[in-house]
């Protein structure tokens, strides 16, 4: 019993942990498994459950959270200037929702759970922003019973889907 417990057994241990980093913390393991790959090319647990990092976004693929997003006061002038000078074209995402039918539900939520900036109410739409990764997202909303139509433009392209799914969570 007392060899199990050794101290060259704990060092050995003490060892493996350090150089596999803190375990858990998944984007270390994710990279310890990128790495191992070219060790083992038979593959690991986390290539079997589709989740190895092939690219590296902008933005995580594991999704956005409200704290990625910032809140940036403005007016709806302003929205409309940036949202007419945008490089890229507005994209759609439809939305049935259990808990918003009014624009007025669309702004706590929007405000509560992704941390956008509510612009104006204009009869059954709503008008929003924030930044993200210092670029401007903006969201132009139609709320008709419990769907809402929300037309996305970000300021990196590459941010649009991303923002559609982060919204599609709480609406």
């Amino acid at each position: 019993m007392d060899e199990i417990f050794s101290t060259s057994t704990y060092k050995q241990t003490q060892t493996n942990v350090s150089q596999n980093s803190n375990i858990l913390d998944l984007t270390s393991l994710n990279q310890n498994t990128n790495s191992s790959k070219q060790q083992n090319p038979q593959g690991n647990l986390f290539d079997m459950l589709g989740s190895t990092n092939k690219t590296t976004p902008s933005v995580t693929s594991d999704g956005l959270k409200k704290i990625d997003f910032t809140p940036l006061n403005m007016d709806t002038d302003a929205f409309g200037e940036y949202w007419t000078n945008c490089p890229f074209d507005e994209k759609s995402f439809d939305f049935v929702s259990k808990n918003i039918n009014s624009p007025e539900k669309f702004f706590e939520f929007i405000k509560n759970y992704g941390n956008f900036f509510p612009v104006e109410i204009i009869e059954d739409q709503a008008i929003a922003c924030a930044k993200l990764k210092n670029k401007l997202v903006l969201v132009h909303a139609t709320i008709t019973g419990f769907k809402v139509n929300a037309l996305i433009k970000c300021y990196d392209n590459s941010q649009t889907d991303l923002v559609g799914r982060f919204l599609k969570e709480f609406i």
